[in-house]
């Protein structure tokens, strides 16, 4: 697979190692998206803040790493932009049901994928930010990777998007046994956990089918120690620009994680993704389709009305 050198991903990684049958990007320091930002003081400091945060063990800088860390995953792709809360949103009463029914089934430790289909602009991925506020699914609890169009991103790279912003949300002590055995596994596809670990022990394979087989289970593994006490929501969205080995690893997935507390949800157009028959019918394979069409004429007409009543200059 061709590298992107102008992708900040890819800015400081100038090798490529073959791994799960697909050139990936070897393990190398990232693009630091936090280069230059500093933590913007509260507008009334207390006195006492840096001997409060001594007494607990937190270090000042990692606070700023922390206060800074939704902004720049939301800019990067890998969270919906939560600021936009608030703007109209009328219809799918039926559609956001099923996926609040979904995270039940979920929360009891029955694992679902339910696929958003419908086509271009008809909002999926409005449906499921709505449906992520409605539910009140906390940042630490969501994962979400999105299938960019362009061509010469690495494979898995969704899935990239979506494990490294939670392994930069996850607490240090926490990681390592999330992570277990399978670290490395992860780590060809996820760089940032070469970064937070201190020593991530490689397990060479030869046979690519091998590798790939190791890999899926690696990530089959953590996602259920992830969503072990609470239900974690996994999105893929515009599956239908996923590459191959993305949507082959969702398939694995979905039936592995039938006994664990992890949703996964994805949104994809139908008339692309027959383009990739086999693709498709390994997603119908393991998933619950859920069709999303145009508004009906009243909801049309309220979304007009309260677009108009919200309008900027509106007595």
């Amino acid at each position: 697979m061709a590298e992107a050198p102008s992708h900040p991903h890819n800015r400081q990684r100038q090798t490529f190692v073959e791994y799960a049958g697909v050139m990936q990007p070897a393990p190398a320091p990232r693009f630091s998206r936090t280069a230059g930002r500093d933590l913007a003081p509260p507008a009334n400091p207390g006195s006492h803040t840096d001997e409060a945060l001594a007494e607990w063990g937190v270090a000042r800088e990692r606070c700023a790493a922390c206060a800074s860390r939704g902004d720049r995953l939301r800019a990067h792709g890998a969270l919906p932009d939560r600021s936009r809360r608030g703007r109209v949103f009328v219809g799918r009463e039926p559609e956001i049901g099923e996926l609040l029914a979904g995270l039940e089934e979920a929360r009891a430790g029955r694992g679902r994928f339910l696929a958003l289909v419908g086509e271009a602009g008809v909002g999926k991925t409005r449906t499921l930010e709505e449906f992520v506020d409605r539910a009140g699914v906390p940042e630490t609890r969501l994962l979400w990777g999105r299938c960019p169009e362009h061509h010469g991103l690495p494979a898995y790279w969704p899935w990239t998007q979506a494990i490294e912003g939670w392994i930069e949300r996850c607490d240090a002590a926490v990681l390592p046994r999330a992570l277990g055995r399978g670290a490395a596994d992860l780590a060809q596809i996820v760089p940032g956990i070469a970064e937070r670990l201190e020593t991530v022990e490689s397990h060479p394979v030869s046979d690519a089918a091998q590798a790939r087989l190791r890999l899926f289970d690696s990530m089959a593994a953590f996602l259920r120690r992830a969503a072990e006490s609470e239900p974690l929501v996994l999105v893929l969205d515009d599956l239908h620009w996923a590459d191959e080995g993305s949507v082959l690893l969702l398939a694995f997935l979905a039936p592995e994680l039938r006994r664990s507390r992890t949703l996964l949800l994805a949104t994809y157009r139908e008339r692309e993704m027959k383009r990739s028959p086999r693709l498709l019918a390994e997603v119908a394979r393991v998933g619950e389709r859920i069709p999303l069409r145009g508004l009906a004429l009243a909801e049309a007409e309220a979304f007009i009305r309260e677009r108009l009543d919200g309008a900027p200059g509106k007595p």
